[in-house]
């Protein structure tokens, strides 16, 4: 089939496009993300103006009170020049009169009220026209940040959906959890708090830059010298940021992976007493993870400080120019403690905008965990016009078939197998020989690499995988049950059932008796994997669950051998009234159930070696009753 797709087998490294991948997940909401930044902008353009209320308050108020001290000091120190010839007696007495009244006549400083109920009222306008823009600003940026992150949630579980079998059975069911949890929550962060916090930051540098060059330009070529050097350090620690924060997400990733086998197996943990073990695993992970976690922080401990030092410098060499220039007379004191309060605004925002930065090379380093998922290509993809197949007779036909997994290893070789509608095959041999490799090609959970599967005749490469997998129904050996009601456990084979349907499937199952005398009947919680039913309870929803679905074929995975004789006859019950009727492929470990199938096939390393009846294979000195013989003998 030339038009079958195969999915690539090499992986690339694309880090490097990273960053055009997420703004590709950003561009839908756009228009949401520059409404955020205008109002996050405006905010922040009002909050920077009150900081350029210093200047005309000092130089329209205290200088001008400075002013008025240094008449009425001046005045002061003119009046003895009229008593220089104190033998007159009227000066004299004109001198005494002056002193007696001088503690009371000493000129005091006048404010300008006017001007300052001016600079109040405009402060406090800045502050309310200030709030009113943040708020929305900060609504709106966190609802830009949770729209992505259901975007990218939806996407991650939607791929998941996508991807076959292969790639669950080749990773821990913890690691997957972390890429919804763990690294979905740093794309959180960012996009809800620190891309707010950037443009605020940056609206408030580029701000300040331009209001201390208008203020005094010597002094912000002066400033802008250590730019270059402030550049260097933030692009180094975020260099290194990007490394540690993804090392942090992979071992968070390996602490969700040991809770999640831990929980799940704590009864076999119980059982062998390994208590003390799995502590020590997991607190080998856990201080792992904590050193890493510690690395990052070192990095942003390092960064700060030094940042704090370069400005300080800087700083410092403004201040004694600056001095300088009032001195001079070159600028006014209000210029100068306007253009230092702004410098460190500058100077405070910078160092806000470098931990931006450093949360953007984090960002990068779970999008790389989260774009690297998201690019995994599923090995079973279908043809760009595939057919819907219909209601089948149920005749499958293994057509030369040779198979391997990723590993490169020949599973399967060389299969020719027809199996007529209505027909009980039983796949028996020893481990390994290939039986459960057979029946995964027939939903297609994997392609065969040689040779075709075909559903009354047609290559089943070639319909809509929906439609393939509505014809078949599967058991298996494993039992797996949703933690919801036994009434939604069974209808999950037919979404749209009614309540007949699914107790009649129920009764069909031999399920209904044990049902009706639970508490809550169908409506009982089965606990997460069926774990407050029994084994062969637990199987028997899933046989009615399967008989719900009605499919026209069918593959029990030996259903009934981790069961007690009593549930075993239950459940046989149970198969063979959803076996009537149907295409069956029985994976059977016990041959003592498979007497009456319409044919055995005997597996050995990936080839049929001998196929007939119970009695035929028994008949003949083989492979079949060596394993019959060693069952009936043990």
């Amino acid at each position: 089939m030339e038009e079958i797709l195969m999915a690539p087998t090499l992986k690339e490294d694309k880090s490097k496009q990273t960053p055009r991948k997420i703004v590709r997940l950003f561009r839908p909401h756009v228009p949401l993300l520059i409404v955020a930044v205008l109002f996050t902008s405006i905010g922040s353009g009002l909050q920077l103006a009150l900081y350029t209320m210093i200047q005309p308050f000092f130089d329209k108020v205290v200088t001008q009170s400075a002013n008025t001290e240094a008449v009425a000091e001046k005045s002061d120190s003119s009046q003895p020049s009229s008593s220089m010839n104190l033998q007159n007696p009227d000066v004299l007495s004109e001198f005494e009169t002056i002193v007696k009244k001088a503690p009371i006549q000493i000129p005091k400083p006048k404010i300008d009220t006017k001007n300052l109920r001016g600079l109040i009222l405009q402060v406090m306008l800045l502050f309310v026209l200030s709030g009113l823009a943040h708020g929305p600003g900060m609504y709106l940026s966190t609802l830009f940040g949770q729209r992505i992150v259901l975007d990218l949630r939806g996407k991650i579980f939607n791929h998941l959906q996508e991807l076959n079998l292969s790639f669950f059975e080749d990773r821990k069911t913890g690691e997957m959890m972390s890429w919804i949890t763990n690294d979905v929550n740093v794309f959180r962060n960012f996009t809800s708090n620190q891309l707010s916090s950037f443009f605020q930051n940056a609206v408030q540098v580029v701000g300040a830059l331009a209001v201390i060059y208008y203020t005094s330009w010597t002094l912000t070529i002066i400033s802008i010298l250590i730019l270059p050097l402030l550049g260097y350090l933030i692009h180094q620690a975020g260099v290194r940021m990007r490394k540690a924060s993804r090392y942090v997400q992979g071992k968070l990733a390996d602490i969700s992976a040991i809770l999640q086998e831990v929980i799940s197996a704590i009864q076999i943990i119980r059982s062998f007493g390994t208590e003390t073990y799995e502590i020590g695993r997991f607190r080998n992970e856990n201080e792992q993870t904590y050193r890493a976690e510690m690395k990052k922080a070192k990095i942003t401990a390092v960064l700060t400080p030094s940042i704090q030092v370069v400005v300080a410098v800087g700083l410092l060499a403004i201040l004694l120019f600056g001095i300088n220039q009032v001195s001079a007379g070159a600028m006014t004191l209000g210029k100068l403690l306007t253009f230092v309060v702004l410098l460190q605004v500058m100077s405070d925002r910078t160092m806000r905008l470098g931990q931006t930065y450093a949360n953007l090379q984090e960002l990068y380093g779970a999008g790389d965990r989260l774009f690297e998922l998201l690019d995994e290509k599923s090995g079973i993809v279908e043809i760009k016009s595939p057919v819907r197949l219909k209601e089948t007779k149920g005749e499958v036909t293994f057509d030369n078939v040779t198979f391997s997994y990723s590993s490169g290893e020949i599973v399967l070789n060389n299969i020719n197998l027809g199996v007529p509608a209505g027909k009980v095959i039983a796949l028996v041999g020893p481990s390994g020989a290939g039986k459960t490799s057979l029946v995964k090609l027939i939903p297609r959970f994997y392609d065969p690499i040689g040779g075709r599967v075909l559903i009354d005749g047609i290559d089943i490469r070639t319909v809509t995988l929906k439609s393939l997998r509505e014809q078949l129904g599967i058991v298996p050996q494993e039992t797996i049950l949703f933690s919801s009601s036994i009434r939604d456990n069974i209808a999950y084979g037919k979404l749209d059932a009614n309540n007949e349907e699914i107790e009649a499937a129920a009764i069909a199952a031999n399920a209904d008796e044990f049902i009706s005398k639970l508490p809550e009947g169908y409506d009982t919680i089965v606990g997460e994997r069926g774990s407050k039913l029994s084994g062969g309870q637990a199987q028997r929803i899933s046989i009615a669950r399967a008989i719900l679905k009605n499919p026209r074929i069918l593959i029990l995975d030996e259903a009934t051998s981790s069961l007690d004789a009593r549930s075993e006859e239950l459940v046989q019950k149970a198969l063979e009234t959803l076996m009537k009727g149907r295409t069956t492929f029985i994976i059977a470990h016990r041959l003592t159930t498979i007497h009456n199938a319409d044919e055995i096939i005997v597996l050995k390393s990936g080839c049929i070696v001998q196929r007939g009846t119970h009695d035929e294979l028994l008949a003949q000195d083989g492979i079949y009753r060596s394993l019959y013989q060693m069952q009936v003998l043990s």
